[in-house]
């Protein structure tokens, strides 16, 4: 699109399409695209467009092929994952500030001029990632949702921990994306969501993070087949990093002074038709729906959208981890982690365990997880002061309490971690044992009932994540602890 292009200013804008196996979707992208670098040329900006294709299929590479006269540059790469196909786009774009765009979604017409204007008012020199105002999810479902930045009273830094408050398509400057290139995240590494840990560690690196009024990005949401949703299946978590870490510093700030009022939620009815009832919005979903025609906004099709309004989302599980990692000491080698409540097994088996460990002088830690804030039998020594240690999480449901618990051990990751009963743990290391193992050697002692789960357990993830312990009689085979790990707990089979 910049050749035989003399624009007004020199070319300044890369427009970085990744693609994989999208085939004629692709088509709707181009298009949609090539509408929006139109009018940004319109303004005085000229776009150049390259195209990434990572292990495409047959058909999404031939599309492309036959695209020369709209596509500057293709680039066919084999690296089986989003994060380095970016990078790549990066490394050969000629502009100073990128666009990064998926294959399968498409940006509203104003999108590419606003970004680079609302670049052209910031500050040069100080680093800034810009998102569009509106999210607006369509085909297997049909979410919209208003982006907000970090200064939005609506924003709280909590919700991170749980949720991505930006998606993909993004507009930054050539230099920050070098300097911040996207992680890679292998699949079966049990880490994923690239673009979330991006934002992330671009923010605790002192990245400003602003939303462009007035413009809009439609997402697609396949029914089947994409990396997400593979990723979602796999229960697969975003890496540690300092973004963690900075997420609890400011909830730590905001505890300590006035809280940013947040307006009042609208209702579902007024917080669509604050976007559906303006022109603007509108008027470019129609044109979008000449590119694709899922978006035609019928009334129909509007009431089916689902409102995502960051005004009512407060995650329990984000601030748990947020009062968590204030308590968690530094450098702590080893971790005993169960269910804190008396009743649930293993628990008078990590008590024992963790006051061994104690006693011979190990540093270590008790994660106990209570649901019911039920008094927890074991005390931490911090300090020479005698505290309770653990987590109350009455308000983080079932189905987020092993992700509670995998987060914290990721972020401030011990060198062994013991895990102690059913239930929980078991959820815990089936869900995000893969991830924990890359940072820590993990071992499951379990009895009874549960040692016949944790075997099998033990067999369905990668050999070498995991150990099963036993002090069930006649277990002793089962597995034997290094030295190195287990000699400071003492106790019956396989802790002595």
């Amino acid at each position: 699109m910049s050749r035989g292009i003399e624009p007004a200013e020199p070319l300044r804008l890369t427009v970085v399409m990744n693609g994989h196996r999208e085939g004629r979707l692709a088509h709707k992208t181009l298009r949609s695209v090539v509408r929006a670098a139109d009018a940004a040329l319109a303004r005085g900006v000229a776009c150049e467009l390259v195209v990434v294709l990572d292990r495409p299929d047959r058909a999404t590479a031939e599309f492309f092929e036959e695209q020369s006269e709209l596509v500057d540059r293709i680039e066919t790469v084999d690296f089986g994952d989003p994060a380095p196909a970016r990078n790549h786009g990066a490394r050969v774009a000629s502009g100073g500030l990128l666009a990064f765009i998926d294959c399968d979604d498409l940006v509203s017409g104003n999108w590419l001029a606003e970004a680079v204007r609302a670049r052209s008012e910031l500050d040069p020199g100080a680093p800034v990632v810009l998102h569009p105002e509106w999210n607006v999810v369509f085909d297997a479902a049909h979410v919209l949702s208003r982006h907000v930045s970090p200064d939005d009273p609506c924003w709280r830094a909590e919700n991170f921990v749980e949720h991505n408050y930006w998606t993909a398509p993004v507009v930054v400057d050539r230099e920050t994306m070098l300097r911040f290139p996207y992680r890679p995240h292998a699949e079966g590494s049990g880490f994923g969501f690239e673009d979330w840990d991006w934002n992330l560690v671009t923010l605790a690196s002192g990245v400003r993070h602003r939303v462009v009024a007035g413009t809009r990005v439609y997402i697609r949401r396949k029914h089947s087949g994409s990396r997400m949703l593979r990723e979602i299946a796999d229960s697969a978590i975003v890496r540690p990093s300092a973004g963690f870490d900075w997420i609890a510093d400011r909830v730590a700030a905001a505890a300590g002074g006035a809280d940013r009022v947040c307006p009042p939620p609208l209702d579902d009815a007024a917080y669509l038709d604050q976007a559906f009832s303006d022109p603007a919005f509108l008027g470019d979903m129609t044109a979008v729906a000449s590119i694709e025609p899922l978006l035609e906004p019928t009334a129909q099709r509007v009431r089916e959208f689902v409102p995502w309004d960051w005004a009512r989302v407060f995650s329990p599980l984000g601030r748990a981890f947020c009062e968590a990692l204030a308590r968690w000491p530094a450098g702590v080698p080893q971790v005993v982690v169960c269910d804190a409540d008396p009743a649930a097994p293993g628990a008078a088996r990590a008590a024992r365990a963790y006051a061994a460990l104690r006693e011979k002088g190990a540093a270590a830690i008790v994660l106990g997880v209570s649901a019911t804030g039920a008094s927890w039998p074991l005390r931490l020594n911090q300090g020479g002061e005698e505290r309770r240690w653990a987590i109350e999480v009455g308000d983080v449901d079932a189905w987020r309490r092993p992700l509670l618990v995998a987060r914290l051990l990721l972020q401030r990751p011990p060198a062994i971690v013991h895990l102690f009963g059913g239930g929980l743990v078991l959820d815990v290391l089936a869900r995000h044992g893969v991830a924990l193992a890359s940072g820590a050697r993990l071992f499951l002692h379990a009895d009874g009932t549960d040692l016949a789960e944790a075997l099998a357990l033990a067999e369905r993830l990668p050999q070498g994540t995991l150990r099963v312990l036993s002090e069930e009689p006649g277990s002793e085979g089962i597995a034997q602890p290094p030295a190195d790990a287990l000699r400071a707990v003492s106790g019956p089979r396989g802790l002595s």
